[in-house]
């Protein structure tokens, strides 16, 4: 069983210890974009997602700042093929 997003991705993360994690499928390039919530344990100070047993739900990512421009994969000096 897997749950919702309580509410939609703002322009921030929840709070200091999470990171929105972007990703899109590299075989499928017209798929939009998507975005993981990443929390840090203070604990153990590891990034993660999920709870390890259920599927990691996706959301839209946050909408980026007035005027970024976003950079495609293959312009990056590590990325496409």
């Amino acid at each position: 069983m897997s749950a919702a997003p309580a509410a939609p991705p703002g322009d921030a993360p929840p709070d200091a210890s999470a990171r929105w994690g972007l990703f899109r499928n590299l075989e499928q390039p017209s798929v939009p974009v998507r975005a993981i919530l990443i929390r840090k344990d203070p604990r153990t100070g590891r990034w993660g997602a999920g709870d390890g047993r259920s599927p990691i739900m996706t959301e839209p990512p946050p909408q980026p700042p007035p005027g970024t421009r976003p950079i495609p994969v293959a312009a990056t000096a590590g990325g496409g093929s």
